[in-house]
């Protein structure tokens, strides 16, 4: 059984919290925990007014991470919340089995969510491991197909024909510029940028073409006070075509940044000095480069289940300690242990202290007379626990 079906046996709650994984996996876990603190402090203090009733007017971090969110409101008020002028309230006589029970959901989709995130990012080393091994054009070359590939004007590519030195912050400050938009298509003042300033003008000003991308994707020239310039996309434009452009801006990134590095480990080289770390082994052919590549993605996902398990049973043990909803103690360790693990590549050290949170979890389920049933599957995606009573005295 999966984790929303085993919740789905005694609350709907986790049909509508899966509502929020429509959205990008970096929007839904901000709304997660978001929300998680939201609900944690009604629980922890149940009698306190002020934790019951939340600002939710335009232009609040509320409203754009968890009310604009695909699905946020529906889970909200699945879960007893109710709309008020400029906010949302949790009624006094609500039953907080509810909170509990979305809590539990949040922390579920949390995790899914950072398992697609890391999926994607592997995804995307594998995609740039294959594109290594096409075609023998120039850097310059290659980035100006990928942007004819979406469609964008003779005018626009000029940008992508820029040297490396001038493009990395050019495309940085608009994958910034339109990922924000992307993640909060309705807060205004994310729609109108300020051409005149000094950050726009050092990083966008030396490069050709940066203004008629931005035409291109909806952008119209606003009129500001003297001396200034605005560009503001309009209310009715569509946010997808803005979504591919981050992607496409990211690949360029990443790939002048690959470059940079190979052009400063050559240089290094040629002075005889040891590069900053390790070359790439060199691939004999295409086939072998992706099925080394295969490998260490298989590695990784083998490490990020290990680390997902050990991440689990921390959280099984603060839950039967009295703990309630998401931790985020469990995430940064989560995390630490995934990049502590990418630089020492021990398998043998994540199999022994996963032995010794399972022994852990064992003893304080002996200590607090909780019995807890964890079953830790090989896929991510199938997982599921329940924590039940302790026995009644006199009974088997």
């Amino acid at each position: 059984f999966s984790l929303r079906f085993w919740y789905a046996q005694s609350s709907n709650v986790m049909a509508y919290a899966s509502d929020l994984q429509r959205n990008p996996p970096a929007v839904c876990m901000e709304a997660c925990t978001l929300l998680s603190k939201v609900l944690d402090k009604i629980i922890q203090s149940p009698t306190e007014l002020k934790y019951r009733q939340v600002r939710n007017s335009p232009g609040t971090s509320f409203h754009s991470k968890v009310w604009q969110a695909k699905g946020g409101a529906r889970f909200l008020t699945s879960i007893g919340w109710v709309e008020a002028p400029g906010s949302v309230l949790f009624p006094h006589d609500a039953p907080l089995d509810r909170l509990r029970d979305g809590l539990s959901a949040l922390w579920v989709e949390h995790q899914l969510a950072a398992q697609k995130e890391e999926e994607a990012w592997l995804d995307h080393l594998e995609r740039k491991a294959r594109a290594e091994g096409l075609g023998q054009s120039g850097p310059r070359e290659a980035e100006v197909e990928k942007a004819s590939i979406h469609g964008l004007p003779a005018t626009a590519q000029r940008l992508f024909d820029t040297e490396d030195r001038l493009l990395l912050p050019a495309v940085q400050l608009l994958r910034e510029v339109l990922a924000r938009i992307v993640a909060s298509p309705t807060v205004p003042k994310y729609r109108r940028l300020n051409t005149s300033s000094q950050r726009f003008e050092l990083c966008l000003g030396p490069v050709q073409g940066a203004s008629d991308l931005l035409a291109t994707l909806g952008f119209q020239p606003e009129p500001g006070p003297e001396g200034s310039g605005y560009l503001r996309l309009p209310d009715d434009a569509q946010v997808g075509p803005l979504q591919a452009m981050v992607l496409l801006l990211e690949d360029v990134a990443s790939d002048v940044t690959a470059r940079q590095f190979e052009a400063q480990r050559d240089m290094m080289g040629a002075k005889g000095k040891r590069p900053l770390r390790p070359a790439p082994a060199t691939k004999a052919s295409t086939e072998e480069g992706r099925a080394e590549w295969q490998r260490r993605n298989e590695q990784a996902l083998t490490a990020s289940l290990i680390i997902s398990e050990i991440a689990q049973c921390m959280h099984f043990v603060w839950m039967l300690e009295g703990g309630h909803g998401l931790n985020a103690t469990h995430r940064k360790e989560q995390k630490r242990l995934l990049e502590e693990h990418r630089e020492r590549q021990d398998f043998e050290a994540l199999h022994e202290l996963k032995a010794q949170w399972e022994l852990k979890l064992e003893q304080t389920k002996l200590r607090t007379g909780k019995s807890l049933v964890s079953t830790l599957q090989p896929s991510r995606f199938a997982q599921q626990f329940e924590v039940e009573a302790p026995d009644a005295p006199g009974t088997a």
